[in-house]
């Protein structure tokens, strides 16, 4: 489900965007949600990464729809991504109507559906930042472990954020040869997975942002955030 406020549909330079997504039952992707900091994060990745579209996913629907409408104000083009994990039929089905119809309120009457000459985009492509990631890149985050109620990653793991830009570099350069119509990398940020300078602790490593979220709530681009400003024109 897409709508936009002014961006073209034919060559979206995006990027997904974790809002909140509750996974196994407890795990929340992203604890706060801060209006001026998603705000922020958006401005950034339309001004810093010279993004033009933004997949916001999230499991609440108040905290999708309203990212979204950020996004829209910061002169995105949105993808929107509801998840609900481990839900019965009838849940799922209520859940994705809710959104749907809430989500003609923010279309503005903007439709652009190509049903003649069907553009093909990719989402959610790219790889962790540790040595080897990129070998296995769609579970690089399977090193995550949780032990006693929280989350650590192997001593012994690499980091390695050349090659999550390398990766990139090297997706982006096969999917102009094939000539998609758009791109959406995965992602922005991991929130709940923060850097340290504990190596256990540092959880960034398995994570498939382009910035390393900080415990204290701010971010650091990471080598891959320098490769998608450059793949996509941004400013210096």
């Amino acid at each position: 489900m897409t709508f936009s406020t002014n961006a073209p549909a034919r060559t979206l330079r995006g990027i997904g965007y974790d809002a909140g997504v509750i996974y196994d039952g407890d795990f929340d992707s992203r604890p706060v949600w801060e209006a001026d900091a998603v705000r922020a994060d958006l401005r950034a990745i339309r001004r810093r990464l010279g993004c033009d579209a933004v997949l916001v996913m999230a499991t609440d629907i108040d905290r999708l729809l309203e990212t979204a409408r950020i996004a829209c104000e910061e002169g995105l083009a949105v993808w929107i991504q509801p998840r609900l994990f481990d839900a019965r039929c009838g849940e799922i089905a209520w859940h994705l109507a809710e959104v749907a119809t809430r989500a003609e309120e923010l279309r503005r009457a903007v439709d652009r559906h190509h049903r003649e000459d069907r553009p093909v985009h990719i989402v959610e492509f790219g790889t962790c930042a540790y040595a080897g990631a990129a070998d296995n890149s769609s579970q690089a985050s399977d090193v995550l472990r949780e032990v006693d109620g929280g989350l650590e990653v192997p001593e012994t793991l690499v980091r390695d954020e050349q090659g999550q830009a390398d990766y990139l570099d090297e997706m982006f350069d096969i999917f102009d040869q094939v000539g998609v119509d758009g791109t959406f990398v995965w992602g922005f940020s991991e929130p709940r997975l923060t850097r340290s300078d504990e190596p256990r602790q540092d959880l960034d490593r398995a994570s498939y942002g382009i910035v390393a979220p900080l415990p204290e709530g701010t971010w650091q681009p990471k080598a891959a955030f320098g490769a998608v400003a450059r793949r996509h024109g941004a400013a210096p």
